[in-house]
């Protein structure tokens, strides 16, 4: 998994689960669109959704499953307070797409 950490980490280092080789040069940054084409959301295929009927905006516990989809409230215009050059740099993303909308909306 890529979550896992060894129990003795240095501070400071990846666990070797999410370090780049070095013998490889660097892929070239990827904008937004090819970073969200390229994600695996493990999260919604493998664990388990709860099958219901109500509302998607009722705040309550979830029962029988790990996660159940909402619809999310709209909100105003969206802008970005921080962006991280050293995430984008892990996540092989372009930092110039801080600055774009589609950016902005996503996160």
């Amino acid at each position: 998994s890529l979550l896992h950490h060894p129990t003795s980490s240095y501070p400071g280092r990846l666990p070797s689960t999410l370090r780049m080789s070095s013998s490889s040069p660097a892929p070239p940054p990827r904008t937004l669109s090819e970073l969200c084409v390229s994600m695996d959301n493990s999260l919604l295929r493998e664990l388990k959704k709860e099958e219901t009927d109500l509302p998607q905006t009722t705040c309550r516990e979830v029962q029988g499953a790990h996660y159940t989809l909402v619809k999310p409230d709209p909100v105003g215009k969206a802008w970005l307070v921080s962006g991280s050059g050293d995430c984008a740099s892990l996540l092989g993303l372009d930092p110039s797409e801080f600055q774009t909308e589609q950016f902005s909306n996503l996160f």
